[in-house]
């Protein structure tokens, strides 16, 4: 008789993806949906007034008045250039991938932490170093700016820098720390 295998293996669920940013995309998407709608109220307000609702006269029989007999201008070429590079412009930004906005914690745990979050850390660990008075951070992917108001006899660089690496550790990816200091008399 052979013993069975009891063991249950169980897969490994898939890590988290990265969190990203907003797509630029949708800032000119909000933008075409806004003039969509302007369009479209004048639409509406033309086909109340045809139907007597609205009195006045229809404003786009007066813009197509307006430019109806122009004739070709040496402006209209320049403006056309500039109005593809637009559009040109406009589908770059639509397909451009989407910037990380977080640091990975830890190697394979599939958990995201954001940037400001990590400025939080950093000014937390920095304003519980004693002689630190006041702290504000700032972060990116690769480096956290530490801004600390210290006494007389503040720590120095190091002791901060050392309790900011320590706090961020955990971070799969640790950025550079840089600590700035001003001195601030307690009388």
């Amino acid at each position: 008789m052979t013993s069975a295998d009891t063991s249950v293996s169980h897969p490994r669920p898939r890590a988290a993806s990265a969190p990203r940013t907003t797509a630029r995309a949708t800032y000119l998407a909000v933008l075409a949906a806004l003039v969509l709608l302007a369009v479209g109220a004048v639409a509406l307000r033309d086909a109340a007034v045809a139907a007597g609702w609205l009195t006045g006269a229809p404003w786009t029989t007066a813009a197509v008045s307006a430019v109806d007999g122009w004739t070709p201008q040496t402006w209209l070429q320049p403006a056309g250039v500039v109005v593809m590079l637009l559009g040109i412009a406009a589908a770059v930004i639509a397909v451009a991938p989407r910037r990380t906005d977080g640091q990975p914690v830890g190697a394979e745990a599939g958990t995201y932490i954001g940037l400001g979050d990590v400025a939080k850390l950093a000014s937390a660990a920095a304003e519980d170093t004693p002689g630190v008075l006041r702290a504000a951070s700032t972060a990116t992917r690769r480096k956290v700016t530490v801004r600390c108001t210290v006494t007389d006899d503040g720590q120095s660089h190091a002791s901060i820098t050392t309790a900011v690496e320590s706090a961020l550790q955990p971070l799969a990816h640790r950025p550079r720390v840089v600590v700035r200091t001003r001195k601030e008399n307690r009388s």
